[in-house]
């Protein structure tokens, strides 16, 4: 991205503000991010290109003719019931199953959205058009497993406010907020788990990113509209104790094909 804002090769960047995205399991193992693409060295851009992965994806597409982009990676239509709330809900029931254990993560870090406000200030004629994409309403409850080490409801707020700081200070950035999207969040068959939504709603926020009617993000409380969302929806609804009461739901062991998607 920085390289390509060098070369003044872009006039507007559309980044992902996801919460989940900027913090780390507190345990995490060398694979589970790739740090060294955040190290500004030489041999950083190297190292990517020549990545295992990246060799392998780019070996397969050389030997594919002219598959269309939005057609590269693309698995949901491939498989049946992917989506849905009653495949969440057994999602959820089945992470109900786990032993408790304790999975905290660290706090989004200042370190991050340091960075990522002196890319917006730096380039202040590149328009940042960043999102608050749209978690399922579920995930404004309490997790699964239980956290002893961090809130995640409370660095959700946090990150939230830091992001609309930086949108406040910083007159080319667009800040838009699918996560107070009722219509969107409520409707628990747009989602696969309480984080991953269907194409169609990909697509929605596309189409109104680019005709700039997608909702913006009320910066001076940025917070406001996701709490009072919390209170009206009652996540509590679904927690672990309560799907036990209801109708059995589908088990993990029952999807196959699906766990791991």
């Amino acid at each position: 991205l920085e390289l390509v804002l060098k070369q003044g090769k872009a006039d507007r960047i559309v980044l992902e503000m996801s919460h989940v995205s900027y913090t780390l399991p507190l345990k995490r193992k060398p694979y589970e991010f790739p740090e060294f693409l955040y190290q500004s060295t030489a041999e950083t851009p190297f190292q990517y290109l020549l990545s295992s992965d990246l060799l392998l994806q780019s070996f397969l597409i050389s030997t594919r003719n002219q598959i269309p982009l939005d057609e590269l990676y693309v698995w949901w239509t491939q498989v049946k019931g992917a989506f849905g709330k009653a495949r969440l809900l057994s999602q959820i029931a089945s992470q109900c199953e786990k032993p408790v254990e304790p999975r905290g993560k660290e706090p989004p870090t200042q370190a991050y959205l340091h960075r990522l406000e002196q890319l917006i200030s730096t380039h202040p004629n590149v328009t940042f058009i960043t999102v608050f994409t749209p978690l399922s309403a579920i995930a404004l409850g309490e997790e699964p497993t239980h956290d002893e080490v961090r809130d995640p409801i409370a660095d959700r707020l946090e990150f939230r406010s830091q992001t609309a700081a930086i949108a406040r200070r910083n007159s080319n950035m667009i800040l838009y907020d699918y996560a107070v999207r009722e219509e969107i969040v409520t409707d628990l068959d747009r989602y696969k788990d309480t984080g991953h939504f269907d194409m169609a709603t990909t697509e929605l926020m596309a189409r109104e990113i680019v005709t700039q009617t997608a909702p913006l993000a009320d910066l001076s409380n940025v917070n406001s509209g996701l709490l009072k969302l919390r209170v009206e929806f009652d996540p509590a609804r679904f927690s672990c104790a309560q799907l036990s009461k209801q109708s059995p739901h589908p088990t993990a062991q029952s999807e196959v094909g699906l766990v791991g998607i």
